[in-house]
């Protein structure tokens, strides 16, 4: 997030939701900002997997329920 002082919301539905949320700060026009998070997420959890939310748009609620 570019603001981190803005993820209460978020954090509230996640915390909610019990889905495992940790906001990040991160201005995406900066490239030291992009390398420095990267490498903390890769630091702290070994790997960073991607979703493709272009993808993710086609898919119906269903599939979200298995």
């Amino acid at each position: 997030m570019r603001d981190i002082n803005k993820s209460a919301t978020l954090q509230s539905i996640a915390n909610t939701e019990r889905l495992p949320l940790k906001p990040i700060q991160l201005e995406v026009t900066g490239d030291s900002s992009v390398k420095n998070v990267l490498e903390n997420i890769v630091s702290e959890k070994g790997r960073i997997d991607v979703l493709d939310m272009v993808s993710l748009e086609h898919l119906k609620i269903c599939h979200w329920m298995r």
